[in-house]
């Protein structure tokens, strides 16, 4: 059950809270309810608000502390833990590739073709984009990966964020988030300068962790994306819509999907019958709104 309060947070018993949050970083409302609380570096709250119901930790990060905490360990861990990339460039820099070849169809109208990839790590996304001819651009917070993108792919990437001087008005037709937005400090900010980037009609494409997932659901405060610093920020196909609408785009599009037991419907197919009974089920929970994944699709007017 949810405790609903204004500031501070109401709590379900007498534990001390992580934080006392003074209000929703996207729609400014009070009143907030106590969903979980989980520690990592030190302890947080993870509470929703009850106006636009979206969720996220207390208490936030500086952008000081989020550059820190983004820089080549984030990448490439020495040692096991449930924050950053054991080693980024082996699985994710591929999954990054292929994303774009699954894109590309669906983009081939766009105009103009410029695209800006937000937190795009080492650039593989990007230089498949530009390998279709596209103009490339990408802006990174991790110095490392800023210079791997560089040095590697001659990509043009700026270290640091979308709030860069660098990025001019109205210049891009399409901006990609992928699994960016549940990072930022400043969700709304973020949107709206994504807005303020794209050209008459270009399109902006999220990808995120769903709070309404099954795995959210069943697993409660153990699920693997609820993981601040890492991830601050939590929204629901509803949150999104609200977030996106409120910073000035129209929704094209919002879906749900379960990439990883489709993955592994994949791989069973190779092995034994059970694939099929996995693929119906992330195909179920993707169709009911709860798929792991939330995509979205939003259009500059």
């Amino acid at each position: 059950m949810e405790h609903a309060a204004s500031s501070p947070v109401s709590r379900p018993d007498d534990t001390p809270a992580a934080a006392a949050p003074a209000a929703c970083p996207v729609c400014g409302c009070a009143s907030l309810a106590l969903r979980a609380e989980v520690e990592t570096n030190r302890r947080y709250a993870i509470v929703r608000c009850t106006r636009c119901l979206f969720v996220f930790a207390e208490p936030r990060p500086t952008e000081q502390e989020l550059e820190a905490f983004y820089s080549s360990t984030y990448f490439v861990r020495d040692r096991p833990t449930s924050l950053g990339y054991a080693d980024y460039r082996t699985i994710a820099e591929a999954n990054a590739r292929r994303m774009w070849r699954q894109l590309r169809s669906e983009v081939a109208g766009t105009e103009p073709r410029r695209l800006l990839d937000v937190g795009c790590a080492t650039g593989g996304f990007l230089a498949e984009a530009r390998a279709d001819g596209w103009e490339s651009v990408g802006v990174e917070l991790s110095a490392d990966a800023v210079a791997v993108a560089r040095s590697e792919f001659g990509l043009d990437v700026i270290h640091g964020d979308l709030s860069s001087p660098l990025l001019e008005p109205t210049s891009f037709g399409l901006v990609t988030m992928w699994h960016v937005l549940e990072h930022v400090v400043d969700p709304l900010a973020s949107l709206e300068r994504a807005r303020e980037l794209l050209a008459h009609r270009g399109r902006l494409l999220i990808e995120l962790p769903n709070w309404n997932s099954l795995g959210r659901v069943l697993r409660r405060s153990a699920w693997s994306q609820l993981k601040p610093p890492e991830h601050i920020n939590f929204f629901t196909p509803r949150s999104l819509r609200a977030a996106v609408e409120k910073a000035g785009m129209a929704v094209v599009e919002s879906r749900t999907a379960y990439p990883s037991l489709l993955d592994r419907a994949a791989v069973l197919r190779r092995t034994r019958p059970l694939h099929l009974a996995v693929a119906v089920a992330g195909r179920a929970a993707g169709a009911a709104g709860r798929g792991g994944y939330l995509r979205l699709v939003a259009e500059r007017i």
